[in-house]
Order: C-alpha cells, then structure tokens, then sequence
C-alpha cells in the first residue's frame, strides 16, 4: 500500500490497478472477441481469479482495524466504480470495428 499524505489515508494501489485491468480485459472477453467456452475459460477462470475482491474485502477490514472509518467505506465505492468504468470501456472497445 501506498501512503497518501494529502489525504492522509493508504491506497491499495496494487489491488485497485488489478481490479482495473481485470475488469478491463473482462470487459473484452466477453464481448464476444473470443469464442464463448475460451471466453468463459478465461472469464471465470483467469481473469475472475484475478479480479477477486476478496483481497479488496481484506484491505477494508484492516483500514477499519486501523479505526479509519470512513477510509474503507471510500475503498468499495472507489473500486466498484473504477471497476465497473473498466468493464464497460472494455465493451466499448470491444465493440470498435
């Protein structure tokens, strides 16, 4: 984890970047670039793995155990949204002929 003194929290730069980039790659996959039983392969198997927020769930629990309470609830949004931009320019892109 990063610190992050003008705001005087911790960012879990390396959780949000793979979180970003996995949803990204998703994003692709799963428009239909890559045949449905590789594209579920790779979705579920490489990329969801990947992607897990289990260690994003981890993360928010130590912040809280830190009593920087408002620090973790900043996290979720934080990484649903990036996350959820991610998947969707990845459809975006995808879809560029």
């Amino acid at each position: 984890m990063r610190r992050c003194d003008h705001t005087k929290r911790t960012l879990p730069v390396g959780t949000i970047l793979i979180n970003f980039s996995g949803s990204l790659l998703l994003g692709l996959v799963g428009n239909g670039l890559v045949p449905a039983q590789i594209a579920t392969t790779i979705g579920g198997g490489l990329l969801g793995g990947n992607t897990t927020f289990s260690i994003a769930s981890v993360e928010t629990i130590r912040l809280a155990e830190q009593h920087r309470y408002g620090a973790p609830r900043s996290l979720a949004w934080e990484l649903l949204a990036i996350c959820t931009l991610a998947a969707g320019a990845g459809i975006w892109l995808g879809a560029l002929p």
